[in-house]
Parts: structure tokens; C-alpha cells; sequence
């Protein structure tokens, strides 16, 4: 158990590993600790093979799991990690060119902020190969990219946005987001983006399906919010299906700078697609 964040400083090469490859080594929190890992900018750490666990930040505090300006975590398990206050990230907050692979985010919470497992908050980070359960946010119940951040060939089920600004699955603001490869499923805004809420940024060669919005968008809401067409939101090679909401467009809703190209969108609840207008 820790009674206090373990962070990491040195310039030098770092790594902390459990003894085996199936989350046997436990990092925990005790709910007491203002986050459980921090890595520095500059720091060459790899984190792998741990449970880190019921980590919580006070005040504003990110990351209650672990927060990265720096690094890699490979093959973690992240669970009961809860961000207070304004803090981003339940389970992860990161920033710079830092990596996450093949690891699972269960029941990670941001209580009145975004990304109930990760929330990006810079560019260059890249999550890959990982499973997002049953985790909640304000926005952004798994994920939210504040700026650009590649996510791909992740599972992100089961997931909640409790707030207004949506995003039951994804919260996606950055112009340079990509999200490749995913299956984003039986996620759950209490407002808009059942599945992903969409500002900017590329979702492609995806399967958005059976997620719920109690407003608009049940798979996709998005709103390329930009005077550029370039950098608006771009939907292609997806497959959007049995998605419901309560509002309008029930697979996609579209305002300005929105592009879906060669997608399948079949079998939603009472409309498949609304468009708002704008160019």
C-alpha cells in the first residue's frame, strides 16, 4: 500500500515491473494517496505488468492512477482510481509523447471532469491495444482527447457520460485525434454522443454500435467546430448500428465541417442520421 505518490524524477532510464504478466503486483492507493504514479517530463520510465488501484487526487488534482509527461505502461490493469474536484483522468492523465499498450481501465471514475480512464491533455500520446469497461466521466466516459492523440484498436464498452457535454464513450476535441480500428459499444451519455462526441479530429475503420444517448446522437454526435473544412470531423470506413437516443440522429448527428465516407449505417432506432446543416 502507499502513503504517498511514487514519482519518478531521474533522467535515467526507469523501469518498474511486476514478477509476471498478469497484474499479480499491486500499486494501491488506499484512497488516501493524491494519485498513485506521476512521471516527469523527460524521464525514460517503462511501467509494466501492475494493478495500480484505488488511487484518488484531491482538489484538482489528475491522474488518480497515475499521471505521464513522459514514458511508457505496458500491460497494466488500472481499476477503482477516482479523480475529485475539477481533476481530469480517474485512471490516467497524460501529456507529451508518452505510450500506453495493452492495458485495461475497469470502473475508473473522473467525478466532475473528463475521461473516466484517460484524459489527453497535450499532444503526442498514443493508446493502443487496450480494453475500456465500465468507467465514468463528466464527458468522455473512457477517453477524452483534449488535444490531438492516436487511439487504436481498443475496446471501449460499457462506459458513462453523466454530464451535459456528452461523450458516453469518447470526447474527442483535438484536431489532430485519430481513433483507428476501435469498437466503441453499449456506451452511455446522459446527454449527447452516445458513443463519441466529436468537435474534430478522425474516427476510421470502426464499429460504433448498440449505444445510447438521452439527446441527440446515439452513436456520433459531432460538430466540426472550425472555420477550416480541413480540420473539421471526419467519420470514414465505419460500421454505425442498433445505436439509440431519445433526440435526433440516432447513429450520426452532423452539424458544419462534418464528413462520413463510405460508412455503413443501418438497423438504428427512429432515425439513422440527422443532418443540422452548415457546410
Amino acid at each position: 500500500f502507499l502513503t504517498n505518490t511514487l514519482r519518478l524524477t531521474s533522467s535515467k532510464a526507469v523501469t518498474i515491473r511486476g514478477s509476471n504478466e498478469t497484474f499479480e503486483a499491486v500499486l494501491d492507493g488506499s484512497l488516501s494517496t493524491n494519485g498513485c504514479l506521476q512521471v516527469d517530463y523527460g524521464v525514460a520510465a517503462v511501467i509494466r505488468d501492475l494493478t495500480i488501484c484505488n488511487g484518488r487526487t484531491y482538489s484538482g488534482g489528475h491522474g488518480a492512477g497515475a499521471r505521464l509527461d513522459a514514458g511508457v505502461v505496458r500491460n497494466c490493469m488500472f481499476t477503482n482510481n477516482i479523480t475529485c474536484g475539477w481533476g481530469g483522468g480517474g485512471a490516467l492523465y497524460l501529456q507529451y509523447n508518452c505510450r500506453v499498450e495493452n492495458c485495461v481501465f475497469y470502473g475508473n471514475t473522473a467525478s466532475n471532469s473528463g475521461g473516466g480512464g484517460i484524459l489527453v491533455m497535450s499532444r503526442g500520446p498514443g493508446i493502443y491495444d487496450c480494453v475500456f469497461s465500465n468507467n465514468t466521466a463528466q464527458f468522455g466516459g473512457a477517453i477524452t482527447l483534449s488535444e490531438s492523440g492516436n487511439v487504436a484498436r481498443c475496446r471501449i464498452t460499457d462506459n458513462r457520460a453523466t454530464g451535459s457535454l456528452g461523450g458516453g464513450g469518447l470526447y474527442v476535441v483535438g484536431d489532430g485525434a485519430q481513433i483507428w480500428n476501435c469498437e466503441i459499444l453499449r456506451n452511455v451519455s446522459y446527454s449527447r454522443g452516445g458513443g463519441v462526441m466529436m468537435y474534430r479530429g478522425w474516427l476510421v475503420n470502426s464499429l460504433v454500435a448498440s449505444n445510447v444517448a438521452s439527446n441527440d446522437g446515439g452513436g456520433v454526435f459531432s460538430s466540426g467546430y472550425t472555420n477550416a473544412a480541413t480540420l473539421g470531423t471526419f467519420i470514414q470506413n465505419c460500421t454505425l448500428a442498433d445505436n439509440t437516443c431519445t433526440g435526433l440522429g440516432c447513429s450520426i448527428y452532423a452539424t458544419q465541417y462534418t464528413y462520413v465516407v463510405n460508412c455503413i449505417i443501418s438497423s438504428n432506432a427512429h432515425d439513422d442520421w440527422y443532418n443540422a446543416g452548415g457546410p
